[in-house]
Order: structure tokens, then C-alpha cells, then sequence
């Protein structure tokens, strides 16, 4: 099995000055040792937030998943928040290994999409996620309805027509009617 490691840190002073990046890289040279896998690169973001996907290095490992460029089975950080801390784009990162028939390794979350059971254990994981969001979804919709029921605030603006008044209770406004 071949690996790509990544590694990254968000701020230039952390990339200049921390140990953070080289600790990463070996905790990851050390798990590829330990399964056996060949570390064909570990590519860096230094000083990059996780905010979103757009990172050099990150950008060079995706642009790489067509089979022809592939040089990687596995793609393995230390933790999912070096890789991105949106639930949305990881979905869409993993989906990306997916269709490339390619493993993801997250070290630290024993998470590893490599061998079967890994990857059941992510989806056990994606689903229950999934749920769970969708489950306060419908509470707080509950809720709202409630509160608009009673006429009450569910935002910090009142709907054109109304103001606030005393309670939060919706009142005609005359100036918007």
C-alpha cells in the first residue's frame, strides 16, 4: 500500500517557529512504518487555515486522484482537523477518495477507510452524524413553530408589517401596512 501523509498548521508563526508540522510528519512515518505501507510523499500547508479547500498542497493531492496521476492508495493525517474542520467538506473529500478508489487514514480518530470494516465503522460514524443534524434540525424547526404560534420572536427582525412589543409579541406596525 502506498501513502501520502499531509500535514498542516494555520498560522506563519506556528509554521516558523512550532514543531507542530514536523511532529505531524513523523506520527505519520511512523504509523506507515508500523503497517507496513511505503511513504511516497508528505505534502504541507504551512501557516493555512482548515477553514476551507483551498490549500496548495491540499489542491495537489486532490488534483492527483485521477487514476493516470494517482502515486497514493491512502491518504493519512494525524487528525481530521489538520485535513478540515467542515463537516461538508469533508464529506466531499472523502467522496473525492471514494470515486478514486482511495483510503483515508485520520491516526489519532482511529478512523480508516483502507479495509472494509474501517470503512463501516466511517459510515456508522457519517450516518449517525447525519442523523444527529437532522434530528436538531426538526427540534429546533419544533420549537420555532411553537414560538411563532404564540406570537412570539423567532428572529431578531420582525416579518415586514409588525414590530416587537412589550414580551416579544408581534404587533402591527401602522407605518408598514
Amino acid at each position: 500500500m502506498k501513502a501520502i501523509g499531509y500535514v498542516r498548521v494555520s498560522t506563519e508563526d506556528q509554521a516558523r517557529e512550532g514543531v507542530s508540522l514536523d511532529a505531524q510528519e513523523a506520527r505519520i512515518r511512523a504509523f506507515c512504518e508500523a503497517k507496513g505501507w511505503e511513504l511516497v510523499a508528505v505534502l504541507r500547508d504551512e501557516g493555512r487555515s482548515a477553514k476551507d479547500l483551498n490549500r496548495p498542497g491540499l489542491q495537489q493531492i486532490l488534483g492527483g486522484l485521477a487514476k493516470r496521476q494517482r502515486c497514493f492508495d491512502a491518504l493519512v493525517v494525524v487528525k481530521l482537523d489538520r485535513l478540515t474542520r467542515s463537516v461538508k467538506d469533508l464529506a466531499t473529500l472523502m467522496q473525492a477518495l471514494r470515486r478514486a478508489r482511495a483510503g483515508f487514514t485520520a491516526i489519532q480518530e482511529a478512523v480508516d477507510t483502507t479495509s472494509a470494516t474501517g470503512e463501516l465503522f466511517y459510515n456508522i460514524v457519517a450516518s449517525i452524524s447525519q442523523w444527529e443534524r437532522r434530528v436538531i434540525g426538526e427540534r429546533t424547526a419544533t420549537a420555532m413553530a411553537h414560538r411563532r404560534a404564540q406570537g412570539r420572536r423567532v428572529s431578531r427582525w420582525a416579518p415586514y408589517g409588525f414590530k416587537f412589543g412589550p414580551g416579544g409579541h408581534l404587533i402591527p406596525h401602522r407605518r408598514e401596512r
